[in-house]
């Protein structure tokens, strides 16, 4: 809500985690993305940077994201000796979608809807 403090829904507690696979690291994102969480979010990104891999952001069970989660994925895009085409969101839920649009980030990072997924374990 504008304004006012996010608040996670009930019996969700966030998680980043990193998982490498073919070639990159995917952070799995579960939870929303805020001021209470933004840090644990850069902690996984910067493990994923670290392989010098790919980075692939997996939050499809990710419905909520403000300017702290914006700003680490920009971040990431603007890493130095990262390629821009290097980082992939993968299936933001519509809500996120609609800021990442708004933001400019699908302008810049590459966001992939087509339901692949990133980490195959996954159900």
């Amino acid at each position: 809500a504008l304004g006012g403090p996010h608040e996670q829904p009930e019996g969700l507690v966030f998680s980043a985690e990193v998982i490498h696979r073919d070639g990159a690291a995917v952070v799995v994102v579960r939870g929303d993305i805020d001021l209470s969480t933004a840090a644990k979010f850069r902690a996984a990104l910067a493990a994923a940077l670290d392989g010098g891999q790919r980075v692939e952001v997996d939050l499809r069970d990710t419905t909520f994201m403000d300017s702290t989660g914006l700003a680490a994925l920009l971040a990431v895009h603007s890493h130095p000796g990262q390629a821009p085409e290097a980082v992939v969101i993968h299936d933001p839920s519509p809500p996120l979608r609609l800021v990442l649009d708004i933001s400019g980030v699908t302008g810049l990072v590459e966001v992939r809807t087509d339901g692949t997924r990133p980490d195959s374990d996954r159900p």
